[in-house]
């Protein structure tokens, strides 16, 4: 009993030894405004904290059982779950770390929840109005490791066991999940007919297989004799995907994560497969190591440079095996004359405040020449009323003179006089604007009337045709008159 005790608390002390701790607060949260942090790029939301306080000692203090916090995590499949946490409340749950896709158990543990309370004293004081709500917490990030089997327990097939070590790294309020350097375990033989089969979670203890059907161990692999060995890349080419073919068997190099690949090649007429890490700038991709694209700040200009006078979008970040952006800007207005216009200085984004030219107003997010309205003409005032009866009465008199001189030169003056007539009604009605108006219609129209001469033309021709037709008429008759016999 006493062995077994020991036993429990080494495995409990190792397991907090190789555990990471960290602690938060005391922070303010609620509902408007939580606390958000991420670890491994999954939110973990501290929400609303509710708080019940006792009175005690002439003095308000917070009650543990019932104040709470309200805590959101995630959940393996991606989604979330919300709970209000007790102090001294834990919750448990995975995240997978990025490379390795690995679940890390995690453990959020509540320590304190706070508030300042007022006490409120009737018969008997009760604790209200608290203020200054916090919480602090922890969050532990347990001990975990990555482990990768290509083969499980086929003693048929000479493979590499995987393993890396999960730690942890707090950036700001971020944790952040990391693997480890990679560490190899490779099936062996023992004897000539076993093989020693590695085989997660615990590649470090091998199980012991014997080899069947008349086979051998060789180079960790239950073999058959007097095979013979082909390797397409001719060798442990780690940045060339080879196959190997050793009798019936085709083994194809491939990845067992996204730095090592699992590279097969023929050692004597035996296939042979050991993990290799790829060099420094290189990943595994497709059964190869290949040349990683290394990443290099961009950025792009679409008004090219600093011009207040044309709107325009900067867009920049980071160019690796996939774009990443960190920001994306348009110009904008900061009130009327005011731009703030974003540029790229070398491969970052900047932005600086422009003052429209005079003359310019800011508009859609550039400087643009401010259209002043076009000037109106002032309608004039009419004059007083008894200027305008005056005038009206001046252009009924210059309207008659006109009227009178055209007669003399034999003009057809009637339509003139008619508007002459209109204008003395108007004028006698008192409405000398409208009498002013007819009448200098009626001079204009005396002034250029049309000769009468034209319509004493047309009679006299008139006159003058029925003459001729009278004298033609009694000309026939004469010599009709002649040509007749007499009696």
């Amino acid at each position: 009993m006493r062995f077994l005790l020991s036993l429990l608390f080494f495995s409990f002390f190792i397991s907090l030894a190789f555990a990471d701790l960290y602690k938060y607060g005391p922070l303010v949260s609620s509902f408007e405004d939580p606390f958000v942090f991420k670890i491994e790029d999954k939110p973990i939301i501290i929400g609303d904290i509710s708080v019940q306080g006792f009175y005690d000692n002439a003095a308000c203090d917070v009650e543990e059982g019932t104040s709470t916090v309200m805590i959101s995590y995630p959940t393996s499949d991606d989604t979330y779950l919300s709970v209000n946490m007790n102090m001294d409340d834990t919750i448990t749950f995975k995240v997978k770390e990025n490379e390795t896709k690995t679940d890390v158990e995690i453990t959020i543990e509540v320590n304190r929840i706070n508030a300042s309370l007022l006490p409120f004293c009737r018969e008997e004081c009760t604790c209200t109005n608290p203020t200054n709500k916090t919480v602090k917490f922890e969050v532990t990030i347990n001990a975990a490791s990555s482990c990768d089997d290509p083969d499980g327990k086929d003693a048929n097939n000479p493979t590499t066991v995987v393993t890396k070590s999960i730690t942890s790294n707090k950036i700001e309020n971020n944790i952040d999940l990391i693997s480890g350097e990679a560490v190899s375990y490779d099936d062996s033989c023992s004897g000539g007919s076993v093989v020693n089969e590695r085989t997660c979670p615990k590649p470090i203890k091998p199980e012991s297989i014997p080899c069947v059907g008349g086979k051998i161990c060789s180079n960790g692999a239950c073999r058959l004799p007097n095979t013979v060995c082909e390797d397409s890349d001719n060798g442990a080419d780690s940045k060339v995907k080879g196959t190997v073919k050793e009798g019936d068997r085709i083994l194809t190099d491939h990845c067992l994560d996204q730095d090592i690949v699992s590279e097969f090649y023929c050692e004597g007429n035996f296939a042979k497969e050991k993990g290799i890490n790829c060099p420094a700038n290189f990943v595994c991709e497709d059964g190869a190591c290949i040349e990683k694209l290394q990443p290099t700040k961009f950025c792009d200009d679409s008004d090219f440079g600093e011009n207040p006078n044309k709107i325009g979008t900067v867009t920049w970040g980071i160019k690796g095996e996939a774009e990443i952006l960190s920001s994306n800007e348009t110009d904008k207005c900061l009130g009327e004359s005011d731009l703030l216009e974003f540029y790229c200085k070398g491969d970052e984004g900047k932005n600086s405040t422009f003052s429209c030219a005079y003359g310019e107003i800011c508009e859609d997010g550039q400087c643009i020449k401010k259209l002043e309205p076009e000037p109106q003409p002032t309608p004039s005032e009419p004059p007083p009323i008894e200027n305008q009866q005056e005038l009206a009465a001046t252009a009924i008199e210059k309207a008659r003179t006109a009227i009178a001189n055209a007669a003399k030169d034999n003009k057809d003056v009637d339509a003139a006089k008619i508007k002459l007539e209109d204008a003395d009604v108007a004028y006698k009605k008192s409405d000398y604007e409208n009498s002013l108006n007819l009448a200098e219609e009626a001079e204009a129209l005396a002034i250029n009337a049309k000769p009468r001469q034209a319509q004493q033309d047309g009679s006299i021709y008139l006159v003058f045709s029925l003459v001729v037709f009278v004298i033609i008429i009694l000309v026939i008759n004469y010599f009709f008159k002649k040509q007749k016999p007499s009696r």
